[in-house]
């Protein structure tokens, strides 16, 4: 009875000051798993993607896009019978083309139609020469029959070119099928992406003869002036091969471009990765220095931009004339001859319109003025919070690399979605009729159009798309999943340094232990995030979609026009709004290991009572963000220009001459700007949580004034600075050692860090 008197008692016990206080940091928090509902539905979500899956390589064959297909339907190269056979080639391609030109209308029109077009296809194992015959299964076999009757005495071709030398009559008497059902091949073919085209052949024979003098050869070291005639004969088809054309042109574009990369690879490793890398890095370290500077100095520039064009507004409104302006250029001694042009009738008459333009950016000027004096507290702020990031980053350098685990995954997901979406689309059935009766029917008739209708085509089954439709929703939730958790891994190490006082004391591994912890508590949480922003992609694709097959109801209808666009841009501002909720409460998520949507609650108060500081902050730091992308893009492309340039290995008679310098240069620029993209969004990221630790910080300090706030440089800025003086000198001394000799370490620590 006394225990239980004294449990009770206990419980109700009044909190001392400094437990209500280490209640309060984040990094005492208890942490436990969240929104573990989310992570079953998560799961079961994924076993139905597992079954969609085993249904599309049930009932689908991706094989059934890349390799060709016979006449059957059958995949060359895979599917049973024909699986030694992985080519296919087309013996009636030339009635096929014709074929297609009367069912479109035009050449040109089957052209454009080429992916409706259903060529007559037998797979081969070695592409058909010039003389070859190719028959259709049947006749193949009956082929190999005659000529096992016959005591092999005859190869295939002999034994085809029999038959169809005895006439139309007697062919039909004695091999009906083998007459029919094989055809000639006049060109020899070669292999395109495992299609048996017909080649162009040319023929060049050259005469020459000497002129002067006329009596000696032209090979002869005493002719001077040679005659050279040049004949080239050139064997084709007749109807121009749009499917030869297409793959070919396909592959020799392609062949350029590779041949182009594959020798300037070295060029795009060193400068688009690692140089671009090394100038995130730079541009970082300048930031931390310059920030303020390069902040104000914006700032300033926008303000005497709207005060010149004010001046100019007057100048041309007439309500500064252009006397005063000269002068003043004479008072100053002004060594130019700066004049104003005089004002034509037409300016004259556009006064008034221009008044009210100087008086409206007057008032502009005049808020953007105060504005700068009402934010300059919240700027040094942004500015400090901007330099704090880059400080957590330089303490963990290799939290730079974590994008990389971001995108292998994001990678793997989107191999996986390709294949069995390729999978799902090849699940359609072949409507066949009967092939050889019709060509029964038309022998001798060339009757084409017919042969092209019998033709299978592979019809898309219903049950699909909507298949499609839950399997790509699987790739947009997941997609959200794998970015949300590489956010709340790097909030998380950014909230173990912010939150240390002593950063001697940090764990020496805070991003494994970020991932832990994100991974084992908040999985959950990020699942039910990613859930929010994929339903809002999932709208918005299908109101794409929706606008794709209304395109022509918009042509004629103005109004339903811009209700579509208007529904687009909602849903577009709509899902830029729900992303940056759901990050400030992924951090807050790292920060406090709560749910989502009570770290979602606490993220919007803590913004909205901060919301100057907030919105000063990103707009700030989305601007430098994007100049450091502009400038690491614009100096690792401006390097690499004068590499394949000055080189002259590159040039058009070096060992590596190119066929053009753009491509390999656009890769570079490109390579480039995903790595400084990935490097600023670890410091966006950063900064938005420093930002947050620093206003639940001082909402923190404010409860309990007698306690220093964990970063005495942001103190300091919004006056709070007075308190834990002990503790901000050993960070000043802290500091200094880490700008003398962390950069030098770095490396060593990296490691370390990880």
């Amino acid at each position: 009875m006394g225990k239980c008197c004294s449990c009770c008692r206990g419980s109700n016990r009044v909190k001392s000051a400094e437990e209500a206080y280490q209640e309060l940091l984040p990094l005492n928090q208890p942490r436990k798993c969240r929104d573990v509902l989310c992570i079953l539905i998560f799961m079961a979500f994924w076993l139905g993607m597992i079954i969609v899956a085993s249904i599309a390589f049930t009932d689908g064959n991706a094989f059934r896009l890349l390799y060709g297909k016979d006449f059957k339907g059958n995949i060359c190269g895979h599917d049973s019978g024909v699986s030694s056979l992985d080519k296919v080639a087309y013996p009636r391609l030339t009635e096929d083309l014709l074929a297609a030109r009367d069912r479109f209308g035009s050449l040109s029109g089957a052209i454009d139609n080429i992916n409706k077009i259903n060529f007559f296809g037998i797979c081969v194992s070695s592409c058909p020469d010039a003389g070859d015959y190719l028959c259709s299964y049947d006749a193949q076999a009956e082929v190999n029959t005659r000529i096992a009757a016959t005591g092999n005495t005859n190869t295939f071709n002999q034994e085809v070119s029999a038959c169809k030398d005895r006439g139309y009559d007697d062919s039909r008497a004695t091999c009906a099928l083998i007459y029919d059902e094989c055809w000639l091949f006049t060109l020899k073919t070669t292999s395109y992406l495992l299609r048996c085209l017909p080649l162009t052949e040319s023929d060049s024979t050259s005469t020459s003869r000497c002129l002067d003098p006329t009596t000696v050869s032209a090979d002869s070291s005493q002719c001077r002036v040679k005659e050279t005639n040049t004949t080239t004969t050139t064997t084709g088809t007749a109807q121009q091969n749009v499917l030869f054309d297409q793959i070919t042109s396909f592959v020799n574009t392609w062949a350029n471009y590779f041949g182009d990369l594959t020798r300037t690879w070295y060029i795009i490793l060193t400068v688009g990765l690692v140089g671009a890398l090394v100038l995130s890095f730079v541009f970082a370290f300048l930031l931390r220095l310059f920030v303020k500077c390069i902040v104000w100095t914006i700032i300033l520039s926008v303000f005497l931009a709207c005060v010149l064009g004010t001046f100019l507004l007057y100048i041309k409104a007439g309500i500064i004339s252009s006397s005063i302006v000269e002068d003043f250029n004479q008072q100053i001694g002004s060594s130019s001859s700066f004049t104003l042009p005089e004002a034509s009738a037409e300016q004259n008459n556009n006064q008034d319109l221009f008044k009210w333009l100087s008086y409206l950016m007057t008032a502009v000027t005049l808020i953007v003025l105060i504005v700068i004096v009402s934010i300059r507290e919240r700027v040094n702020i942004a500015c400090t919070v901007i330099q704090e990031a880059g400080k957590a980053l330089n303490a963990m350098p290799l939290l730079t690399l974590w994008p990389l685990h971001t995108v292998l995954w994001v990678t793997i997901l989107f191999l996986y979605y390709i294949f069995v979406a390729a999978t799902l689309y090849s699940m359609g059935d072949f409507k066949t009729d009967n092939t050889t009766s019709v060509l029964d029917e038309g022998a001798g008739s060339s009757n084409a159009s017919d042969i092209l209708d019998a033709v299978q085509r592979l019809e898309y089954k219903s049950a699909g798309m909507y298949l499609q439709l839950y399997h790509f929703f699987g790739l947009l939730w997941t997609n959200q999943v794998i970015q949300g958790v590489g956010m709340c891994v790097i909030a998380g190490a950014v909230v173990r340094w912010y939150w240390v006082r002593d950063k001697k004391e940090m764990a020496k591994r805070p991003i494994w232990e970020a991932y832990k912890t994100t991974l084992r508590y908040h999985f959950g949480s990020i699942i039910f995030g990613g859930l929010v922003i994929a339903i809002i992609q999932f709208i918005r694709a299908i109101m794409a979609y929706i606008d794709h097959k209304t395109r022509k109801i918009q042509a004629k209808n103005c109004l339903f026009k811009v209700i579509m666009k208007c529904i687009h841009c909602c849903l577009w501002c709509f899902e830029k709004i729900i992303k940056f909720v759901s990050r400030q409460a992924y951090i807050m998520i790292a920060m406090y290991g709560k749910s989502f949507c009570s770290s979602t609650m606490s993220a919007v108060k803590l913004i909205l009572a901060n919301l100057a500081r907030v919105s000063v902050l990103n707009f700030l730091s989305f601007f430098i963000m994007i100049l450091g992308k502009v400038m690491v893009t614009a100096s690792a492309a401006v390097v690499a220009y004068f590499w394949l340039t000055l080189d002259k290995s590159f040039q058009e008679s070096g060992s590596n001459a190119l066929n053009s310098i753009w491509l390999p240069l656009a890769v570079t620029a490109l390579a480039a700007f995903a790595i400084a993209s990935s490097f600023f969004y670890v410091y966006d990221v950063a900064v938005d949580t420093i930002m947050l630790c620093f206003l639940k910080d001082e909402e923190i300090h404010k409860a309990h004034t007698n306690k220093a706030m964990f970063n005495h440089r942001l103190a300091k800025v919004v006056g709070m600075g007075r308190q834990g003086k002990g503790a901000a000198a050993e960070e000043d001394e802290e500091e200094v050692k880490d700008t003398a000799g962390k950069d030098a370490t770095a490396g060593g620590n990296a490691v370390e860090l990880m």
